[in-house]
């Protein structure tokens, strides 16, 4: 009995848990996938998916990433569900950038929201980034398209361009 108990209570588990097998394409607005010029001077963003070697992670309802870009500066900053975030952004040519790793907070939050941290964070910094725009979705990814983050902006795709 003790052992049913057990298997149902992981089998539930590993199903709550599972991760989303899309791609992030798929899970949001189709993307171009050539490489745009990067057009935004400033811009706000909220984070809705990760995808990393193939693996797609897609941010809960429940959890919120938000990152600003402001590129007349250099600066980027941002806040978890948990910590605050900051740091440098270079532009590497007209279609490319990389985020350089600066500070952070050092809150301790539940372990799901630790974890989100982590993968964004490991994902975000210190690669050098292609930059895709359709409508309201934002998206940089690497070279190899092996590291994909899949942003939204709350402005249409005229005024991110300006």
């Amino acid at each position: 009995m003790r052992n049913t108990i057990l298997i149902i209570s992981l089998l539930f588990i590993s199903l709550s848990c599972s991760k989303a097998t899309k791609n992030i394409t798929e899970a949001e607005p189709t993307v171009k996938k050539t490489h745009q010029p990067i057009s935004f001077k400033k811009i706000a963003l909220q984070l809705n998916a990760i995808s990393v070697n193939e693996e797609v992670f897609i941010l809960g309802e429940d959890m919120q990433i938000d990152l600003n870009i402001d590129l007349t500066t250099g600066m980027y900053n941002g806040k978890s569900s948990c910590n605050g975030y900051f740091g440098k952004v270079e532009l590497i040519n007209d279609h490319k950038l990389m985020f350089v790793a600066g500070g952070m907070t050092e809150m301790l939050c539940d372990k799901e929201t630790m974890e989100w941290e982590a993968r964004y964070m490991n994902a975000l910094i210190g690669k050098e980034f292609y930059y895709n725009l359709k409508e309201k979705t934002v998206v940089f990814s690497d070279e190899a398209n092996s590291v994909s983050l899949s942003f939204v902006s709350d402005a249409d795709e005229e005024e991110i361009e300006k």
